[in-house]
């Protein structure tokens, strides 16, 4: 007797087939992760120099550990805050604001979350 097999599943039959994912897919997927790691890499880059003026005018002391530096960013009106804006504007589109970014933060998955620093 021979063995017939079953139709191929959505995934099988991607693979097999490339329908959905090609090269020029692929090319466009790969462009826009390195254009969101610039700009995530830039907002730090950015930040960089006004932190380094709060430490050399003695205004602050350098983070002892990295609890210690998101207790300080999570102050009201903190940096921490800040990001989250800018991390919850760019899909939405709305600017929104410190209290909505509050409620927005607990929402996000432990990965997300764990990017921002902060413990949920």
């Amino acid at each position: 007797m021979r063995k017939t097999r079953p139709p191929l599943i959505p995934y099988e039959r991607e693979v097999a087939l490339r329908e959905l994912i090609n090269e020029e897919l692929s090319e466009k997927q790969r462009k826009y992760a390195a254009d969101m790691a610039a700009e995530f890499e830039k907002v730090f880059r950015d930040a960089r120099h006004h932190f380094e003026e709060l430490f050399q005018a003695g205004a602050e002391s350098r983070p002892s550990s990295v609890a210690d530096l998101v207790s300080r960013l999570q102050v009201s009106g903190g940096a921490f805050w800040g990001f989250g804006k800018v991390l919850y504007r760019h899909p939405s589109e709305v600017p929104p604001d410190e209290e909505t970014v509050r409620r927005f933060v607990p929402a996000l998955s432990r990965t997300s979350a764990g990017a921002l620093c902060c413990p949920i």
